[in-house]
């Protein structure tokens, strides 16, 4: 007989760990499996399977298959977009397998699409900064009256696209914007134009939810990036709990999903214009988790637990609070970023920092992070120094 599999957690990356460290413990069996190179979640020892799979059996069945699920229903997490894109083209068969919090796929992909994204922002009302989309290189005439400097990316995650080029670009100039969406536009995606908001990365807040099926909210978080890397456009490095902005961003959050009539589990991230001290909506993190969820964990707002026991059928009034103040860090991303990087460190009063890797009940993928880091940075200095 088979092995009681609770939850199933697609993708091996340190968003993965989050999940792992927030169920587990909870005494939640969950299996870890991915394609591609294996990353810290598939060292954890919280992960009571974990499989490596061919992308091809990387479907609803396939998983099931090679898990031994044999009649089992698993709850789903996703962690890749792309994996969001390919259960959201068949959400019927991926529902049949596995209980998810897939409860409207229609919305989830027009939210995916960058520019249907802003579009719905701009019907329901919800603070935006001044956004337009290029398709071809005519389409740059649409920034006539934007602020410069600007910030650009894709539609959508691409695979391609992520092997060449950057997750973001700020772009000072006209000419320089020119010239780089050129280049973007050679992968045939859509590329969002976007004014930029003056701010650091410290400006930069993330508000978590889980919304029910009936669009009652469930769970919020509320926090705060602190470093990014790379800084300016990059992903999370740090972050800490921001809740003297639970309220306000909660509200502004669940406005723009009632409008849009959307459900589930979504990040909505904000940045705070230090010209204003307004608050606006950069882009939402669809049905899948990201690295911020963990710091709702420490901090003593276990969302992913709460979606676990609701879609299992449990509705009784989820953990929620500010109780543990905690700064999450990603080792050595924030070393090089607060290098190059100003924050009020004020910020972190009163928090207890927690290594994003590393943790002493559960060492084994900070260790193997550090080496290959150490490893790296060695290879590094011997290579400058044979070139000298």
């Amino acid at each position: 007989m088979s092995k009681q599999i609770d939850a199933v957690v697609l993708g091996s990356g340190l968003n993965a760990l989050g999940i792992l460290r927030s169920l587990a413990p909870a005494g939640i069996r969950v299996a870890v499996v991915y394609h591609g190179a294996a990353g810290p979640a598939s060292r954890s020892r919280y992960a009571c399977k974990k499989l490596a799979l061919p992308a091809e059996e990387f479907t609803p069945d396939g998983i099931a298959v090679r898990l031994g699920l044999d009649g089992q229903k698993p709850v789903l997490f996703l962690t890749e977009e792309l994996d969001v894109f390919s259960c959201v083209a068949d959400v019927t068969a991926w529902n049949a397998r596995y209980e998810t919090y897939f409860f409207t796929p229609e919305i989830a992909a027009d939210l995916l699409d960058k520019s249907m994204f802003e579009r719905h922002a701009s019907e329901v009302g919800s603070p935006i900064p001044k956004t337009t989309v290029a398709a071809e290189p005519s389409d740059l005439s649409r920034i006539e009256g934007f602020r410069f400097p600007l910030v650009v990316k894709p539609a959508y995650r691409d695979k391609k696209y992520s092997e060449h080029f950057d997750k973001a670009y700020k772009v000072p100039t006209e000419s320089a914007l020119k010239a780089l969406v050129n280049e973007l536009l050679t992968t045939r995606l859509e590329i969002v134009l976007q004014e930029w908001i003056d701010g650091n990365d410290s400006d930069i807040y993330f508000n978590l939810v889980f919304v029910d099926q009936v669009g009652g909210l469930r769970t919020s978080f509320v926090g705060r990036k602190v470093l990014c890397w790379p800084p300016q456009v990059g992903g999370t490095a740090s972050c800490v709990g921001a809740p003297d902005f639970h309220e306000q961003l909660t509200g502004c959050t669940m406005s723009f999903l009632k409008g849009v009539g959307f459900t589930g589990l979504v990040g909505i991230e904000y940045k705070r214009d230090r010209r204003d001290g307004e608050f606006y909506i950069i882009e939402p993190t669809v049905y899948r988790t990201d690295y911020q969820h963990e710091i709702a964990t420490l901090c003593g707002t276990n969302l992913l637990l709460d979606a676990f026991r609701y879609i299992r059928g449990d509705y009784s009034p989820p953990v929620t609070g500010y109780l543990n103040p905690s700064y999450w860090v990603d080792f050595p991303a924030a070393r090089y970023s607060e290098q190059s990087s100003a924050f009020d460190r004020s910020i972190l009063r009163g928090t207890r920092t927690v290594d994003a890797y590393f943790r002493w009940a559960d060492p084994v993928p900070g260790l193997i992070h550090y080496w290959r880091f150490c490893c790296t940075a060695l290879r590094n200095v011997v290579r400058r120094g044979l070139s000298r």
